[in-house]
């Protein structure tokens, strides 16, 4: 903490002094790119400079460099060296653009290989807004080409919604119809819900680090981190999706009776529709809603009864998938009350 006396000026003027040794740094690290003339010195630069003055929710007064609202650039610089191997090369990649870097530069002291090319290549296809821009043996540079006022959090998490609203659905389908290859593809729709998690976390970085874009964005950053958490439980959602549908393949070829598949569809479309009326109270604000909600199924009935009494009558192959399917339906009510509960606690703190 660094204390400034306010000082007063002519007749109506308050001016308040600035530490030097974060003018130089700010010079050094940011301003340097945006003069025309590099060769003064740090002092010569700081004169003239325009700073932009945000007063925050809490009545804090930010002070930024950054005047267009525009994000600020950040680069990560990655020696693929130090990298020993491909799956380890592609976590440090997610991580760099979660991260809100808005340029990873590759580089390496000899051509780089093919298996690592792969990886960039698979890491590109898998996030949204980032493409090579600039390729050589021993460097490459992936920028960002996606700017944040674009992709607002709403959209976002709505789509995400029904990513994986679809997905239980589906899963369902593969059920009834014994289809292993509707089954099976839940997982590539998964990847969707997963990419746009990560762009949820990434803008929540960005703001975090970028207050001034939080404004262009209109939203705080504290509006951001509450996003950030439902995207985090809607990615388990679908998950869960994933988890019932691997858990429909061992039973494609197996006589299930047709009483207990509609029990587990009718299961399912209950804990759907706790899911959309947690979502609907999110963006709907309404606090009586959520509350709603929680309440409908604060004494639940045991409705997976009929499925579990059935599973333990037959062989461990049905018994086990049964029984798994059965947990993850209970997992989307669970995450479910979780937003809710979420919007409570928010929209009180709002």
């Amino acid at each position: 903490m660094i204390e400034r006396k306010i000082q007063k000026t002519g007749g109506s003027s308050y001016v308040i002094t600035l530490p030097k040794e974060w003018l130089t740094s700010l010079v050094e690290t940011y301003y340097v790119q945006q003069l025309e003339n590099e060769t003064k010195e740090n002092e010569d630069k700081i004169k003239g400079m325009k700073l932009g003055l945000v007063t925050q929710p809490d009545n804090t007064l930010l002070i930024t460099p950054n005047l267009s609202g525009k994000p600020l650039e950040r680069k990560k610089i990655i020696d693929i060296q130090e990298i020993p191997d491909t799956t380890y090369f592609y976590r440090y990649l997610i991580s760099a653009y979660i991260a809100g870097y808005t340029k990873i530069e590759i580089n390496s002291i000899k051509p780089i290989s093919p298996p690592y090319r792969l990886v960039i290549r698979d890491f590109v296809q898998h996030i949204i807004g980032c493409e090579v821009v600039e390729e050589r043996d021993e460097f490459i540079l992936i920028k960002d080409l996606l700017k944040p006022e674009e992709m607002p959090f709403e959209n976002i998490i709505k789509r995400m919604y029904r990513t994986a609203k679809n997905m239980h659905s589906t899963a369902i389908m593969a059920l009834k119809d014994s289809d292993k290859t509707t089954a099976e593809n839940i997982q590539l729709i998964d990847d969707d819900v997963d990419r746009l998690h990560w762009l949820v976390t990434r803008l929540t970085n960005m703001l975090l680090s970028d207050p001034p874009l939080a404004e262009k964005m209109g939203i705080t950053a504290g509006a951001a981190a509450n996003m950030f958490f439902i995207s985090r439980i809607i990615e388990r959602i679908a998950d869960h999706a994933v988890r019932i549908a691997d858990n429909i393949v061992p039973l494609q070829d197996q006589v299930i009776d047709k009483k207990i598949i509609e029990e587990i569809e009718s299961f399912i479309n209950s804990a759907l529709q706790v899911f959309q009326i947690s979502i609907e109270a999110l963006f709907e604000k309404d606090i009586h809603k959520a509350n709603q909600n929680i309440e409908s199924i604060s004494k639940p009935k045991d409705t997976s009864k009929m499925i579990m009494d059935y599973a333990f009558q037959q062989e461990s192959f049905i018994a086990i998938p049964l029984d798994n399917i059965v947990e993850s339906i209970r997992r989307i009510v669970e995450y479910s009350l979780d937003i809710s509960e979420n919007v409570i606690n928010y929209l009180v703190r709002d």
